[in-house]
Order: structure tokens, then C-alpha cells, then sequence
């Protein structure tokens, strides 16, 4: 079956057992699943912000969260995502209370024909919303792009239905001297035409209705402003707001086209004042990226932000127009300096702005409102001596395959904007499609400041993961990962959820340094036991363009004694091909100290067997994409067979990490995978208590 046909779902329950239950019968019923299981909250939050789904299972036994706290977490999102509730037993009044709460339905364990019915229904509902979304969407930029022809066209044209006009363009209006449409409206075709002429149209629209007339053209002595000339008009069949009309062209000669062409040209790209893109231009390349996101295989999201400066109005009656246009040009000069090059901003109206920032997700999205609303509330404005100060309310909201337009995403945004500015201006709001909101520290400023407190408090701490090597090698291999504790709540904080904002706020260096120094002063305390341990450590961009970097690790290694062999640095493979001669000099750098390297994420891009060539890594880690589903799908298969063949032969070792089943491992090793890790084989833990000897194929 085609991976399109995959069913891929998320099992929210307490227990692995219980899920891997259900699956079993889902696919004795003939469906090919691709699963994923989360058993609290963190985990569910860290899949759903970085996977599409087509269905959500939920035991009603979960106490983490709630049914219509997942519906609000996947609203912001804005993925589609129906939510399945499960439960042990049926009854009217618990459907009625989880339909109520955001399900689509509930079904019962015991009933295995009710739950593959429920199911197969709701996969099938989805595909029909797709396929809606996706004819709205074809729809509506069909009608702009024929909206903004029809305005902009040279020609003049006009609609009637049964004689009578019912539409026209600027140019018709212009021609026969009416000020807009509604003037024209019910006007009779027959009005334009002279009175010498009224008999043959008449004669020509009786024809041309039964289908009898030879040509669709006709030449007419017409009356318009300047009085009466030859025109030469051509009729075809049209629609307009789903009433069957004719259209009428009449034609201008060829010689206006390059003008024609020039002003298209200028047409909707660009706001004159701030040299931004306008608000057309916006809308069309949102609803591009919107048209981008139905394709299955496609999950990123996109971040709106809709920015409103909350003084603008105070400094236009204050000061007048021309202080007002320069506080917003100085604005959109701070808007092109923040944005990355893919982003698109936009002067939406005169005291709005809009930008789509490109494949962001939540948290990013969020961060990057929070530094723009700290940049225009930091900003001086300047004209003829006087000094303005202003502060900018700002709505996001999260574009991904469930947003059917731009204009729909856009008016999200706006409501966001609303609630931003309702709470007193000068913040941000994310919306949601619920109006029960969680603050769980969406306020960044709360986030600077727990990122503070970690670094200054040691309140981060190392969690270990074993990669486990499939060729009988002995040494002891870990993945350093990185967790906050919150003092204030005693909860874990994962790192899908802190990384993004010490990332925007500029913590990554020194994060990355507080990972080092602990990873070497664990191997540290082990270096008189007969372990034989090898720690890789992950290495962030920022920290890689650092230049002190190398420095550090050889100073940390002196003060510890620890051996540089027992260390691994890891950078992403997007990374390394952004930063090509910073990877190759650190590569060669950790080779000098005696340290390794490693390519993560590995097979990303367009030629990774080419990288390697030019970058000397001892292992590389595949890309999680490639390896997901080598199970079932033969491509994945064959793409890994090819790069392990590669690899091999430049003499590297090659790990596959998120290993999730027996099935996948036994392929790996097949493929002569050198090393794996994963879930399956054990979740991150304090404690570096794997059983290496255990891995058996």
C-alpha cells in the first residue's frame, strides 16, 4: 500500500502496553498504522509541535490532560487532528461529555467492529476536508487572479444575464461613463448599442443563447461617452457569484499590451511608503505556502504575526500625517532587519503590519513576536527634533495542513491582535480556536527569566541515552540530552520547549558550555572504574561560530583529566552545510585534541554522500525522516542501504537514532547499521545503567 494510505496516528494513554494492543488490532483490521505514543503531557506537546497526525486516541483513563485541553493544543497548532476518545465501557452520558469536549466520538475497547467503523470514518472525513480545503483554496486564488486581471485589464469588460448588466470592470465603467457598478447594474446591454444596430444584437444574443450563432463575435456601433464608434465585441459563457451570465469583451488593439505589462508588473508587489510588500502580494504568497501545506508529506507550520502600533493614532493627531509616516517607515526598517531573508513582511493598512515567518514553528514564532514587540517598544523615532516612543500589540497564529486560506488565517490573527490589545496593548496573544486559554509560560519574559535562574542556579541536568552497537562492540556509548527542573512547579521541562527561546534570547553558548563542563566532569568521576564510556555531546550553531569553542573543550579536558576520546561532538547536518568552513576547521580542531565528530541528522539535504567528502566525521547519525518507516516502505529502504554503503566505504561508522521497533532493528542490522538508539531500546535516564550486553537480533 502506498505510504499516502498510511494511517498515521497518536495513542495518548498511561500505558505502552495497552497501545501497542490497539495497534495490533488495528492492523488485524487491515489498517496500516504509523504510531506514535505519548504518556504525559511533555511528550504529547513535543510530538503534536513537531508531527502531523490524521487521528488522536484517547483513553479516558488519561488524567495529564484533558480532551479539551488536547483540542486547544492542537487548535494552536493548526493542525486537523480528530480526537478519538477510548474507553472500557459505553454509555450515553460519557460520549455525550467527550463529543461535547472536542471528540468526534467514543468507542469502546470491546467493540472492535465500532472502532474500526469510527475510524475508517473520521480517516475518510478528513480526506474530504482536505480535499475541500484544498478546492477552496484553488478556488479563491483562481477568483483573485481573475479579479485582479479583470481590474487591471486594458480591455473593457462587462456580464449580463438575460440582457441586462450585472458587472463590469474599471475600464467599462470608464468608457461608458458610469461612476461603479451598482450604477450599471440592470442596465440594458441594448442602451450601448445605436439604435441602428439594436436589431442585429438582439438578433445575434438570440442565437448565441440556443448555441446557433456561427462566431462568438460581433461588430457594433456603440454609444459610449465620446459618442458613437465601431466596437468589436466577443462574447463567452461565465459565472459570476454562481449565476450563469455572458461575458463581453471589448477589445483594445495590441499595441497598449507593453504598457499593459509594465503597470501588471508594478501591480501589487510593493507599499510605496516603506518599501515593504503590499497587502495583495501578501495574501496571494500566503495562500501559496496555504496551497503548499494540503500536500500530505509536507508538516511544517508557518508563524503569522499581525502587529498593530498601539500609538500610532495618538502620534498622527498629535503631530501630524508626516510624523506618523516616519514612525512607521522606522518601524519597517526595524521589521527588515529582524526578519530572515525567506519571511515576508507586509504593510497591511496604515497602522499594521503582517509577516509570515516561513517553516517556524510555536515556539519560534512566539519568540520572535516577543523580540519584535521588545525592538518597537525599545525604538526612538526621530523627525524635525522631535522624539516619538511606542509600543505594538501583536496576534499570532499558526499556519499548518487545517488553515484553508490566507484571508482566514489573517482574521485569526486580527482577533489575536484584538485580545493582545484589549489586555492593555504592548504584548502578545496566540490564538486558539477555544476561548479557554493556558498561560503555561507563554509570556517570554517568564522564559528569559527561567533560563537565567537554570544557568545561574544549576538547575539544568543531563539525561543519558545509549546507543548500542549491533557489531558486539563493548564500549559504552551515550546521547547527551539536556532537561530544566522548574523549582517552582517540580516539573520537567523538555527540550523542544526551552531550546527555541534560549535560541532567540541568545543563551545557546553558554548552555552549550554548561553541557560540556558537566558531561567531562561525569566521565570524570568514572575514569577509575573499568568502564569503558563515550559521551556526544550535541553542538547548537551559535556555539559553532563561537570562537572560543575549541579552547573550551581543551581547558575542560586539562582541569579534568579526562581522556579526549571519550568525547563526541555532534552538529546537525543543515548546520554544517550553512557553515562549511567553520564544521571543517572545528572537525580538524577536535582531531588535534584528540576528540571525535559527528554529522547528525544526517541525509536531509540534497547530497549528503557529497558532505562527507569535504567534512571528516567519524560517525554520522541518519536523519530521523529516513528511518521512521524502513519497516514498510521500500524507498526508505533503499536509501539507507545506499548511504550505508557509502559511508561505509569512506571508512566511517553510522548510527540510527529514534529507533521505535523490533521490526525497523532487524532491518537495520541487516543493512549493517554500526550502532542504534532510540525508545525502543531505552528512554533517556539519569542514570547510566544500559545493559549493552542485552542487544540481541
Amino acid at each position: 500500500m502506498s505510504q499516502n494510505n498510511v494511517l498515521r496516528l497518536l495513542i495518548l494513554n498511561n500505558s505502552v502496553n495497552d497501545a501497542e494492543i490497539i495497534i495490533s488490532k488495528l492492523r488485524n483490521d487491515g489498517f496500516p498504522v504509523r504510531t506514535s505514543h505519548a504518556s504525559d503531557k511533555d511528550s504529547f506537546m513535543e510530538i503534536i509541535s513537531d508531527h502531523s497526525f490524521d487521528l488522536l486516541l484517547y483513553s479516558t483513563e488519561f488524567q495529564a490532560m484533558s480532551i479539551s485541553d488536547i483540542s486547544n493544543a492542537i487548535s494552536s497548532t493548526g493542525k486537523d487532528i480528530s480526537i478519538i476518545a477510548v474507553s472500557e465501557k459505553d454509555s450515553i452520558e460519557l460520549r455525550t461529555q467527550v463529543i461535547a469536549d472536542g471528540a468526534a466520538d467514543l468507542v469502546c475497547n470491546e467493540h472492535n467492529g465500532h472502532m474500526k467503523l469510527v475510524i475508517d470514518r473520521e480517516s475518510k472525513n478528513r480526506k474530504v476536508r482536505k480535499a475541500l480545503r484544498m478546492a477552496q483554496n484553488a478556488q479563491s486564488e483562481a477568483l483573485k487572479r481573475c479579479q485582479v486581471l479583470l481590474d487591471s485589464s486594458k480591455d473593457a469588460i462587462a456580464y449580463i444575464h438575460e440582457g441586462m448588466h450585472i458587472h463590469a470592470n474599471k475600464k467599462y465603467l470608464e468608457k461608458f461613463g458610469y461612476d461603479s457598478v451598482e450604477d450599471l447594474e440592470i442596465v440594458p446591454i441594448m442602451d450601448m448599442v445605436s439604435k441602428e444596430d439594436q436589431q442585429k444584437i438582439k438578433t445575434f444574443l438570440n442565437k448565441y443563447e440556443k448555441g446557433e450563432a456561427k462566431d462568438n463575435k460581433i461588430s457594433l456601433q456603440m454609444k459610449d461617452k465620446k459618442g458613437t464608434s465601431e466596437c468589436s465585441l466577443e462574447f463567452s459563457a461565465a459565472d459570476i457569484d454562481g449565476e450563469n451570465c455572458t461575458q463581453i469583451l471589448i477589445r483594445e488593439q495590441l499595441e497598449n499590451l507593453p504598457v499593459l505589462e509594465d503597470e501588471l508588473n508594478s501591480l501589487t508587489k510593493k507599499d510605496i511608503h516603506t518599501g515593504l510588500c503590499n497587502r495583495i502580494h501578501f495574501m496571494e504568497s500566503m495562500d501559496q505556502i496555504i496551497a503548499k501545506n494540503k500536500d500530505d508529506d509536507y508538516e511544517k507550520s508557518h508563524g503569522l504575526l499581525y502587529i498593530l502600533l498601539d500609538n500610532y493614532r495618538k502620534i498622527k493627531d498629535g503631530a501630524g500625517i508626516t510624523a506618523a509616516d516616519v514612525y512607521v517607515n522606522d518601524v519597517a526598517d526595524l521589521l527588515k532587519q529582524i526578519d530572515r531573508d525567506e519571511d515576508i513582511i507586509c504593510r497591511f493598512n496604515d497602522s499594521c503590519f503582517a509577516i509570515l515567518l516561513y517553516e517556524t514553528d510555536v515556539n519560534k514564532t512566539m519568540s520572535m513576536a516577543e523580540k519584535i514587540r521588545m525592538e518597537i517598544e525599545e525604538m526612538i523615532s526621530d523627525t524635525n527634533g522631535n522624539t516619538f516612543t511606542g509600543t505594538a500589540s501583536i496576534g499570532v497564529f499558526m499556519i499548518a495542513d487545517a488553515s484553508s486560506d490566507s484571508q482566514t488565517a489573517v482574521n485569526a490573527a486580527d482577533l489575536a491582535c484584538t485580545e493582545a490589545k484589549e489586555k492593555g496593548g504592548n504584548c502578545i496573544h496566540l490564538h486558539q480556536e477555544s476561548s479557554s486559554q493556558k498561560d503555561h509560560m507563554e509570556n517570554l519574559r517568564e522564559w528569559q527569566d527561567l533560563l537565567t535562574d537554570a544557568l545561574s542556579k544549576d538547575n539544568f541536568f543531563l539525561v543519558f541515552q545509549p546507543i548500542a552497537s549491533l557489531q558486539g562492540e563493548i564500549t559504552e556509548r551515550y546521547d547527551i540530552r539536556l532537561r530544566i527542573k522548574d523549582q517552582t512547579s517540580d516539573e520537567t521541562i523538555m527540550p523542544a520547549d526551552f531550546l527555541p527561546h534560549a535560541d532567540n534570547f541568545g543563551f545557546m553558548i553558554d548552555i552549550d558550555k554548561w553541557v560540556i563542563s558537566n558531561a567531562i566532569a561525569t566521565l570524570a568521576l568514572r575514569d577509575n572504574s573499568d568502564r569503558d564510556l563515550m559521551f556526544f555531546i550535541k553542538i547548537s550553531e551559535p556555539t559553532l561560530l563561537n570562537e572560543g569553542l575549541i579552547d573550551f573543550i581543551r581547558e575542560q579536558l586539562g582541569f579534568s583529566g579526562v581522556n579526549a576520546e571519550k568525547l563526541v561532538f555532534e552538529i546537525s547536518e543543515h548546520i554544517v552545510i550553512s557553515h562549511l568552513n567553520n564544521a571543517k576547521n572545528f572537525a580538524e580542531q577536535l582531531k588535534g585534541i584528540g576528540c571525535k565528530f559527528t554529522i547528525d541528522h544526517f541525509g536531509s539535504g540534497i547530497n549528503p554522500i557529497q558532505l562527507i567528502k569535504h567534512v571528516k566525521s567519524d560517525y554520522i547519525k541518519l536523519d530521523n525522516a529516513i528511518t521512521c518507516d524502513i519497516h514498510e516502505n521500500t524507498e526508505s529502504q533503499q536509501l539507507v542501504h545506499s548511504i550505508v554503503e557509502s559511508v561505509h566505504e569512506s571508512g566511517k561508522k553510522i548510527i540510527a537514532s529514534h529507533l521505535e521497533d523490533a521490526n525497523s532493528l532487524a532491518l537495520l542490522w541487516q543493512y549493517k547499521i554500526d550502532y542504534v538508539q532510540g525508545y525502543f531500546l531505552q528512554e533517556p535516564s539519569t542514570e547510566l545503567d544500559h545493559d549493552f550486553s542485552g542487544l540481541m537480533i
